[in-house]
């Protein structure tokens, strides 16, 4: 590898709004250094719509022009890319709900903590949600006191163990055979777990333990010069930007009132420099890749988490719900599938955002539709298997999800049992041994009449409880 600079280069930024390029110096050997006080000469085709001011440039008008940065040096060639500027958009319709509103809203919190008392023996439980807890809560315990964790690669031999606090990985060589390898992607998985789980237990015990940790992990994402891994490739193809947004948002949004103004404005910044500029290039597509759901998802994710503070976030929740709806719909009917896996990773996904607009809305058609409440369901408990075939465990994972109310379809994210009579429904229809999960008695559905659970058998407690917080998998 040669000596490179390396940046975030925005391709779109409304009317009045900025952007400052931070520049990470790479060595060959990989060690990276923060530039900041370094020379270069930054100019824009057409300053009427960019203005350049040092490192910080701003949208001044709509149009679309050319920066470009010469570093003064030889070893460096001139970087070039348009910049595209929108009007400044109109003050958001939607008025968000108070924090917290991303894992969970005040009254859900409430909620939760009674859902997860230990039961009394007077009636017997399906699934005890206090063991559950339990778990969940030690794995929190574990990330607050740990020292450095693992990344494994099932494809490959490597494995990282990262040292905390993080820093920014540097560049490995790849491994055989591959190009552009993703090594990122598991390793922005487990810091998104991190937070997730460690803001949720913050949220529903109020033990400060968590969110100081919670928080270091944040300021140090703040320190990264990107989130994405190949800085030739920015955000496009990649999964790390939208994990680690995803994972900034909840954490933000869960600890904000312990923060101090000047972290919240470095944390916001991040999340808009370095979580939602580079996704900007998926902006309009309709592109139904389980890759780019998850990056929507990761934008209406980040947009929720700070614009009523940066009202410019906005643009990118609206892309996100817009990208979504057209997303369903088109499910719906395409028949188009990448496979059981890829399936459940977008599914995954499309529940997370649909719950989350929810949840800081009040609105729920996205959870309505049709292709969550009916298709998804059917498909998944078809392919788990009827009678004595066998489980197949992506799609119990995601029918867990949907009947216990895990929109965010993550280990991480917390069990919250649905009242939908939908996936009880569909259980039962297609004669899903999963089906004692959702009914402990006959019901009747207004779509499949009425359903007698005691044609099924069950599966061990423990083992469900596992596989409904995607522990089994």
């Amino acid at each position: 590898m040669l000596l490179r600079m390396e940046f975030i280069k925005p391709s779109l930024l409304e009317a009045g709004e900025e952007h400052r390029l931070n520049f990470m110096l790479v060595h060959p050997c990989g060690r990276m250094e923060p530039q900041s006080d370094m020379t270069f000469s930054m100019t824009c085709s057409d300053p009427e719509i960019v203005e350049v001011n040092g490192s910080v440039i701003t949208g001044l008008k709509p149009g679309e022009t050319e920066i470009a940065i010469d570093f003064l040096d030889d070893r460096f060639s001139v970087f070039k890319w348009k910049v595209l500027v929108r009007p400044a958009g109109q003050p958001a319709k939607l008025k968000l709900k108070d924090r917290p509103r991303i894992l969970f809203s005040i009254d859900e919190i409430a909620d939760f903590r009674e859902r997860i008392k230990p039961g009394d023996g007077s009636s017997p439980r399906i699934i005890d949600a206090s063991l559950l807890w339990e778990e969940y809560l030690s794995k929190a315990d574990a990330y607050v006191e740990e020292e450095s964790f693992e990344v494994l690669y099932p494809s490959i031999s490597n494995q990282w163990k990262v040292a905390l606090p993080l820093t920014e990985p540097k560049r490995v060589p790849e491994p055989q055979g591959h190009t552009f390898f993703p090594f990122w992607t598991m390793y922005a998985r487990a810091i998104e777990d991190r937070l997730v789980v460690m803001s949720t237990a913050f949220l529903v015990t109020g033990e400060r333990k968590y969110a100081v940790r919670v928080k270091q992990h944040l300021l140090s994402l703040t320190a990264f010069g990107k989130w994405y891994e190949f800085d030739e490739r920015g955000a496009e193809g990649n999964l790390s930007n939208a994990h680690l947004l995803l994972g900034a948002s909840c954490a933000y949004d869960a600890i904000h009132s312990l923060l101090t103004e000047e972290e919240r404005r470095s944390i916001r910044q991040a999340i808009l420099e370095k979580g939602l500029h580079p996704l900007a290039i998926d902006i309009g597509s309709h592109d139904m890749h389980n890759i780019v759901a998850a990056k929507q998802v990761a934008m209406v994710y980040g947009a929720a988490a700070i614009m009523d503070e940066n009202p410019f976030a906005a643009k990118y929740l609206q892309a996100g719900l817009t990208y979504l709806q057209s997303y369903l719909d088109r499910k719906r009917v395409s028949g188009e599938t990448e496979g059981l896996l890829y399936d459940n990773v977008a599914a995954r996904h499309a529940w997370m955002a649909a719950d989350l607009y929810r949840r800081i809305s009040g609105d729920d058609g996205l959870v309505q539709h049709p292709y969550l409440r009916e298709e998804l369901p059917e498909r998944f408990f078809s392919a788990a298997g009827t009678g004595r075939r066998k489980l197949v465990p992506e799609s119990v994972g995601f029918v867990l999800q949907a009947g216990y109310r895990l929109p965010h379809g993550h280990d991480s994210y917390p069990l919250r049992p649905s009242g939908s009579g939908v996936v009880p429904a569909q259980a039962c229809c297609n004669a899903s041994r999963i089906a004692p999960l959702f009914t402990e008695r006959d019901f009747t559905c207004k779509s499949y009449g009425t359903v007698r659970c005691a044609r099924f058998r069950g599966i061990p407690e423990r083992r469900l409880g596992r596989l409904a917080v995607g522990m089994g998998r």
